[in-house]
């Protein structure tokens, strides 16, 4: 299997302290991931590659190398998340998938620099703090993600969604869009039954070429409509039905777990429920996650990586196995559609974007108080990033709707999840093609808010399964029997807190991890936030002030989930500062 998972190219000398930072970066993750890394030179630009199998780098070459970033490559690479890559002699040229899926940072600031990995060019450019771009974190604390093209660093950018890229020695850029996502009015005089039947050859086809034929295929299964519509496909299958395993973490009582336990007991597929210990904030845990992310994500995704953990204990094979991920299953079906309620041209994007409850925990007041903005607000920037996306998006309101979501915050925000599993078990996607976008970018509204041809299909296709509790569209059932109105009275009982006098698959309960993670790591979880390093405190005064790091930190550790999620944006650029400041 040729599955690269991580390459830095850079001009810079090999001997420059910032290149051996990069390089002591690079080993680590290939000693986390248990893959080789491969160095060379082609031209003037030093190559590294993490993977599996990785091609050959030549040790000095004049002619191009080219190489492909991919979760699988038994399969056809555009079938899902991608990224081709060629190195020259002249520069470094790349091309991406739809959604960016696959980041790339670069910088052409110092000498050029190029990396899927932000830790690698933050610490190739030294970034210090004077490199913080103001208008750039106003965006990330806002919305916990970044918007377009900028990073927290005013030094380093990243490439737009659904572009070919070419960044030359010269330090010149060429940027130009591939106009892979395509909208149309082609399905727009559909009844419901044709669009279900259409969407259920659509999802069967695209499920069975990528994991037909994979010797052993991990799904975390959930309450939700992503990992279902993988679920109902293999299930309905008996070869590779018997060679599905689904895990759900969770505790008893949990809708995530009731509803898979459910599902895999209908149709008799191996199922497990993980406990997690729930240290995943502890040192090694953060320190990986920013080997990975750097500064471009906040620091959320560490429970993934203790879901592996635990999944090894308990599978009795793991050498063969791809896992199987919903990722951008929901979105391009309209998920969030009816909650951005974008219906004009006109309007403001910002304040659609704020309809996510990720994008409240920082109101635009008490950002405004912070010291790195200096009383500023930077709403209209942030306007603008969204309109650059908007405005590049296909089709109709709603389709552009669609488009939006996907470029802004689904590429920055839950791509996550993939990025960080790849690093120990090929990742799969069924859902990540513009097969499938293009599919619902033919749609009319009806058929795309709140996922409606996906319930459509489930309630024609696998009635069984559409009776099954789920949590994407409010907690409920696609069925009109008992259990529904079951789910209907536990939700009323759920604001009284009384949802316990019910059985169990009724409570509907929460799923709590990184406040329970927090509290088992103690200020470690919150590291180097709480810091009392001079150099360090000096960055965290600029940035937040110690007085409100501090005083949030003492509520997230006493369980305030809002103060804890006010701190991991700033946690993640604090590591990248410490790690190129030496601190």
């Amino acid at each position: 299997m040729n599955n690269v998972i991580g390459f830095f190219a850079t001009a810079s000398r090999p001997s420059e302290a910032s290149h051996r930072a990069v390089r002591n970066t690079l080993e680590r993750l290939a000693r986390f991931s248990r893959m080789p890394l491969g160095e060379g030179r082609i031209g003037d630009i030093t190559l590294y590659l993490i993977g599996n199998e990785i091609p050959v780098v030549p040790s000095q070459a004049d002619a191009p190398f080219d190489f492909m970033l991919c979760p699988n490559d038994a399969i056809n690479p555009e079938w899902d998340r991608y990224l081709k890559v060629r190195v020259s002699p002249d520069g470094v040229h790349v091309e991406n998938d739809y959604a960016a899926t696959i980041p790339v940072y670069y910088s052409t600031e110092k000498h050029l620099s190029v990396s899927n990995l932000a830790s690698c060019v933050e610490q190739d450019l030294a970034v210090k703090m004077d490199d913080i771009s103001p208008d750039a974190m106003f965006g990330f604390l806002r919305f916990s993600h970044f918007i377009w093209d900028e990073t927290a660093f005013s030094t380093v950018r990243q490439l737009i969604p659904d572009a070919k890229a070419d960044f030359f020695l010269t330090l010149e850029n060429s940027i130009v869009p591939k106009h892979s996502v395509k909208a149309s009015s082609s399905r727009c005089n559909r009844t419901d039954n044709q669009v279900a039947d259409e969407l259920y050859e659509l999802n069967r086809e695209l499920v069975m070429r990528t994991l037909g034929d994979a010797e052993t295929v991990i799904l975390p299964l959930s309450a939700g409509y992503d990992s279902r519509m993988i679920f109902s496909v293999l299930a309905s299958d008996k070869q590779t039905k018997k060679r599905l395993h689904c895990f759900t973490y969770g505790d008893p009582g949990c809708v995530e777990v009731e509803a898979a336990r459910m599902l895999c007991e209908r149709e008799g597929v191996a199922w497990q429920r993980i406990s997690l210990p729930c240290h995943f904030l502890s040192r090694p845990y953060l320190d990986v996650i920013h080997d990975i992310f750097g500064a471009s994500l906040h620091m959320h995704g560490m429970y993934q990586l203790e879901f592996f953990e635990q999944l090894e204990r308990v599978m009795p094979k793991m050498e063969g196995a791809v896992l199987t991920s919903g990722f951008m299953t929901g979105v391009p079906a309209g998920q969030h559609n009816r909650l951005l309620g974008i219906s004009a041209p006109t309007d403001s994007l910002y304040q659609a974007m704020e309809n996510f409850s990720q994008s409240r925990v920082w109101p635009n007041e008490m950002l405004k108080e912070l010291p790195l903005f200096r009383g500023n607000d930077y709403s209209e920037c942030a306007e603008a990033r969204f309109r650059s996306a908007f405005d590049s998006a296909p089709g109709e309101i709603f389709h552009k709707s669609i488009v939006f979501d996907i470029w802004t915050r689904q590429r920055n925000f839950i791509s996550y999840y993939p990025r960080t599993l790849e690093w120990r078990i090929p990742t799969i996607s069924p859902h990540m093609n513009t097969d499938y976008v293009n599919f619902f970018l033919s749609l009319e509204k009806p058929h795309l808010d709140d996922r409606k041809a996906v319930e459509l299909m489930f309630t024609k296709h696998y009635p069984e399964h559409a009776a099954i509790v789920s949590n994407s569209n409010g907690i409920k059932t696609l069925s009109r029997g008992f259990d529904a109105f079951l789910y209907a009275v536990a939700a009323k009982l759920q604001r009284l807190r009384l949802t316990r006098l019910l059985p169990k698959k009724y409570w509907i309960t929460d799923l709590w991890l990184d406040i329970p993670a927090l509290q088992n790591s103690g200020p470690d979880g919150l590291y180097p936030l709480l810091s009392e390093d001079a150099g360090m405190g000096e960055i965290i005064d600029g940035i937040c002030g110690r007085s409100v790091a501090n005083e949030q930190g003492r509520r997230a550790l006493r369980g305030d989930v809002a103060a804890y999620e006010r701190l991991i944006p700033i946690q993640s650029v604090l590591l990248s500062l410490m790690k190129t400041q030496k601190l």
